[in-house]
């Protein structure tokens, strides 16, 4: 494993880069090594090519990165958010008597000093260690600092879903489950016969949902049982389909009910529970008696969750 180092260098023989090497050194270099981890800072690499990019793959590629803020060198700071952006795991560590600015006071954070004491008795050695080990703990995976910013809330379901108006529904009567298989194809799966659908919801007159019939579901049903002339889509009804005994348990659950201020992640979550249900009618109380709204099909979930 390998530890890059975010450290303010300055030039030889300044006060700086003394201070630097004791850090790396004496604090460090031998915390890292309690773990087996190799240290390594940027003026350490005698690679070809421009700095940045050596400094952007060690960010990257190494396992954990640890940034040095005394001197509250600018490109320290630069590299730090770097990381933090990459969601590297990052130790900071500030000398005693410096001030964290406010953007990273709450970060994972250890202050030292480079007296005699500490040094002898390894002081902030044994702090870093500790330190290190609760990063050891989690697999040494690093906090999404923007995780909040970089993720969108989920939406409200009465903003995804088509409304129920745009879309071709069929209405029957309460009772109005002997209208036959070619009036739900010819008044709704191909109502438009320029554009067929392939699943329609079919509510009641009061505007209730009572199923969301897909036409791969219709073909199954009516294949085996088509005899002309006799038993066709004229002579099967919607009945007969909710009674095949094949099909009656998808029919009667195809649809699941979500409220207006439920969001795609609730639709998801519930098609995840329901695998063979692929469609939810927006109700306006959110349950299944309720009058439909919107229509939220699985594709949208699934597109909704992919982007």
């Amino acid at each position: 494993m390998k530890c890059f180092v975010i450290s303010p260098i300055g030039a030889d023989g300044s006060d700086m880069r003394a201070h630097a090497d004791e850090v790396f050194n004496y604090i460090i270099g031998p915390a890292l090594a309690h773990f087996g981890i190799e240290s390594v800072r940027s003026d350490h690499m005698n690679e070809p090519g421009k700095i940045s990019d050596q400094m952007y793959r060690a960010i990257f590629g190494h396992d954990l990165c640890i940034a040095v803020l005394t001197y509250a060198n600018p490109n320290v700071y630069y590299e730090l958010a770097v990381a933090q952006s990459a969601c590297r795991p990052v130790v900071i560590l500030i000398e005693k008597g410096s001030t964290l600015p406010f953007d990273v006071k709450d970060f994972r954070s250890l202050t030292y000093d480079l007296t005699i004491t500490a040094y002898r008795q390894k002081t902030h050695i044994k702090r870093l260690i500790s330190m290190l080990g609760k990063l050891e703990q989690a697999g040494w995976r690093g906090d999404d600092v923007f995780y909040a910013y970089r993720t969108q809330p989920p939406e409200r379901a009465d903003r995804a879903m088509i409304k129920i108006n745009d879309v071709t529904t069929l209405k029957i009567p309460s009772e109005g489950e002997n209208v036959t298989i070619r009036q739900l194809i010819d008044e709704g799966f191909e109502k438009n016969k320029a554009r067929p659908r392939q699943r329609v919801p079919i509510l009641d007159a009061e505007g209730r949902g009572k199923y969301v019939l897909h036409r791969s579901a219709i073909d199954a049903f009516v294949v085996p049982k088509k005899r002309p002339p006799d038993v066709d889509e004229s002579t099967l009804s919607l009945r007969d389909l909710v009674l095949d005994p094949k099909l009656s348990d998808y029919i009667i659950n195809s649809f699941l009910p979500l409220a207006p201020d439920d969001t795609l992640r609730d639709a998801k979550d519930l098609l995840d529970r329901n695998p063979y249900c692929l469609d939810i009618l927006v109700t306006q109380d959110g349950t299944k008696n309720g009058v439909v709204v919107g229509w939220i099909t699985n594709v949208m979930v699934l597109n909704a969750a992919t982007i």
